[in-house]
Parts: structure tokens; C-alpha cells; sequence
């Protein structure tokens, strides 16, 4: 249906592709099949994930210092270049839906102690696609300002701050798979000489992982 419209509207060029303005029919049709294999792709993402109240306003803390307006995909592009790392499919994903903030499930179990706890971390917020609000990956407190007035290691995108008011961040790890690769999520201890801990093979799994902190301040009691 849709090669009978072209033709009817443009005729037939050499090869038996069909011009859309300057696209031709065959491009068009690639487009399209990777537009279709990439909504596959995020259907699967966070399949059987319950988002219903995943995120908090909470007027104790700046919400608002991490959350932009829904990052375009030329923005994205953008930022990615000045970063030099591309961004999971997930992480753009989930900030389309709600671009940075805090999340009612702060803590995630490590098996190694960090300088927050023995058996946990905690994170404050996620950072947001954008470079405008102070709480974003390209913001005044983003990856940049933690590599280079932190000291912390060239890594990756830095995704997450932590209470501790920047001893401790959450960062996208792209050291085994590359700039352009799937990165896992690690955190990085500012305190005990920036040891890193893998904490999620992904994104995704690093979001599915969180849970309450209320339980480990239980135990202690």
C-alpha cells in the first residue's frame, strides 16, 4: 500500500526505488523496520516493572534541581557527543518518561562494605538528560565537574548522586564494553580512594534493583 502511494505520487526511479522528497522508497522502508525493531526493543525494557510511584517529591530535598523538561533526540545526540559515550536505550528510555528526580527506593545491596554502610548504598537522586538544572548529566554538578573537581576516575556518565553530599556517585561504567557499548552501573567511593563497585550488568537492572533503605534502618534498630 504504502510503494502504490509513493508511486502514484513521485514514479518510478531507476531500480525500482520510489522517492518521498529527497528519501528513497528502500530507505524509507529500512527506517521504518528500525523503528519497528527499536519499539521491540523498549517494550521489552523494565517488562513487568510497576512504575506506579517509582518517583517522589520530596520538599526536604531539591526534586527539581534534577529533573528537565523530556530531552529531544537532538539534545540527546548533542549531549552524548560532548560526553563522548552513548547512552543506554533504557536510561533514554526511562528519562523520556520522567527526566531525573528521586526515586522512593534509594538503597541498592552491595556484598562489599562502602563508606555509607556494610551491605548497602543509598543514592539521593538520578540525574536527567539535559545540562540546565545543577543535578544532570551535563550540569553544573554532572560528569564533568565530578572528574575534574572531584578527582573521580574517567569512567563513564555519572547518573546518581548519593547523601553524602559528593563523596560517594553512581556512575554509567563503559570500561569493559567501550564508548559505544552497553555500560554497566557502578559506584564510585570518593572516601576509601575511589574504590568502584559494579553494582548492575545495566541500567535496567540497576533501576528493577532498588529498594527501600527503611529495612536497613530496621536491622539497626
Amino acid at each position: 500500500m504504502l510503494k502504490e502511494k509513493l508511486k502514484m505520487m513521485n514514479g518510478v526511479l531507476e531500480n525500482g526505488n520510489y522517492q518521498l522528497g529527497q528519501f528513497k522508497f528502500e530507505e524509507l522502508r529500512k527506517s521504518a523496520f528500525w523503528k519497528i525493531k527499536m519499539r521491540r526493543k523498549i517494550i521489552k525494557m523494565f517488562k513487568g516493572f510497576d512504575f506506579t510511584d517509582f518517583w517522589t517529591e520530596d520538599e526536604v530535598h531539591d526534586w527539581d534541581d534534577y529533573m528537565e523538561s523530556t530531552p529531544s533526540d537532538e539534545l540527546i545526540a548533542e549531549l552524548e557527543e560532548e560526553l563522548g559515550y552513548k547512552l543506554p536505550e533504557s536510561y533514554i528510555w526511562l528519562m523520556k518518561q520522567h527526566n531525573g528526580g528521586e526515586p522512593r527506593n534509594t538503597a541498592f545491596p552491595t556484598k562489599k562494605p562502602t563508606s555509607w554502610a556494610d551491605d548497602h548504598i543509598a543514592i539521593q537522586g538520578i540525574y536527567g538528560i539535559g545540562r540546565e538544572k545543577d543535578c544532570t548529566i551535563c550540569g553544573n554538578l554532572g560528569t564533568k565537574f565530578m572528574e575534574e573537581e572531584w578527582g573521580y576516575p574517567d569512567i563513564g556518565v555519572a547518573i546518581c548522586d548519593c547523601p553524602s553530599a559528593g563523596h560517594e556517585m553512581i556512575f554509567l561504567d563503559y570500561r569493559e564494553c567501550g564508548p559505544q557499548g552497553e555500560p554497566k552501573v557502578s559506584y564510585v567511593d570518593q572516601e576509601m580512594d575511589y574504590q568502584i563497585i559494579v553494582l548492575a550488568d545495566n541500567f535496567e537492572d540497576f533501576i528493577k534493583g532498588l529498594i527501600s533503605e527503611d529495612g536497613y534502618w530496621d536491622d539497626e534498630d
